[in-house]
């Protein structure tokens, strides 16, 4: 199954709804952040991937061509993210987001939480339409589990360990991505063992992806994240590199006590951070990380065995690839 490196050639068939997704975000964006006196920022922000609507839309596709109807869940499923971003720049004193900076740096924290908390209100209003499947519902209790895990991870007090590193990944990224594989499925009027083969696709590619994401704080570059590296262990984040790390250094009790530094707590200094980002490369940590990724992917795959050969499977196949190969 070739497919083009770009996510453009990925995207493939979705490419045309993908673009009136982003002209909806536009607007809606550049609403909600001329509130605040700029309404350029929030065209500014719109670099992102967009691997959650091309989720929606590639999931419909799976049952009929025309996927119109399937846009304002689409524009919905990126405004949520968005906002779990916003808030999370803030939690985690960010300084940059998709290379520019971030909104509580731009403006203020309180700027922030309340610029996410109307993103947030925009998209769950776009979900309103979707109401013969309670999206609006389904919507607010994935956002539920993406906060217990965020708060599972800030306050593991140096106790994470890979099953619980997962969970939290389950919990971050692969709950949402399940529900928007699973709402176009029960939207179209899927089979029950469909919708949960669409809803555990999205949750493994969620996990695979949030593992990769926590890779790339380590071994990524500021240019090509759109985000400055590094940031997790600046905050004392438990990640799975980091849980990896401890086990390899299990026997180095003055290195495994400072990794277990809760969040929050004393920042390490950069040339500290430098060091223990070296050391998860040279200890394979990383390495082992991403393979945990790939058998997530491969799970993943497995799942869209129910459903006939088509562009749409393809296009999810080879989304799921990409999820491992990024570099960004």
């Amino acid at each position: 199954m070739a497919h083009s490196g770009t996510l453009t050639g990925i995207y493939g068939d979705v490419n045309g709804e993908l673009s009136d997704v982003s002209a909806r975000l536009e607007e809606v964006l550049s609403r909600s952040f001329g509130l605040l006196g700029d309404c350029g920022y929030g065209t500014e922000l719109l670099r992102g991937k967009l691997v959650r609507p091309a989720l929606v839309l590639m999931s419909g596709k799976l049952y009929r061509d025309d996927v119109t109807e399937l846009v304002n869940l689409a524009v919905a499923s990126e405004l949520i993210h968005v906002a779990t971003l916003i808030h999370d720049d803030v939690v985690d004193s960010a300084e940059v987001r998709r290379g520019i900076p971030a909104v509580n740096v731009r403006w203020d924290n309180r700027s922030a939480v309340l610029s996410g908390d109307s993103i947030v209100c925009e998209g769950l209003l776009l979900l309103c339409e979707y109401r013969r499947i309670q999206a609006a519902d389904v919507m607010v209790a994935t956002l539920k589990r993406v906060v217990e895990g965020e708060l599972r991870q800030l306050h593991s007090h140096g106790t994470l360990d890979e099953t619980t590193c997962i969970e939290v990944a389950r919990e971050k990224t692969g709950s949402l991505m399940s529900t928007l594989c699973c709402l176009p499925a029960i939207w179209f009027g899927g089979t029950p063992m469909q919708v949960e083969s669409l809803a555990q696709f999205g949750e493994h590619v969620g996990v695979a992806f949030q593992i990769v994401d926590d890779v790339l704080d380590v071994t990524g570059e500021t240019l090509s994240l759109g985000k400055v590296p590094l940031n997790d262990i600046r905050n004392g984040k438990r990640t799975l590199p980091l849980v990896y790390l401890q086990e390899v250094l299990k026997d180095n009790q003055a290195v495994k006590d400072r990794l277990s530094r809760p969040a929050g707590s004393d920042a390490p200094q950069d040339r500290e951070i430098a060091w223990v980002s070296e050391l998860m490369r040279e200890s394979g940590c990383t390495e082992r990380a991403l393979d945990r990724a790939s058998g997530y992917v491969q799970r993943a795959k497995g799942c869209l065995e129910v459903f006939p050969d088509s562009p749409a499977k393809d296009a999810l196949l080879n989304l799921s690839d990409f999820v491992v190969e990024r570099e960004f």
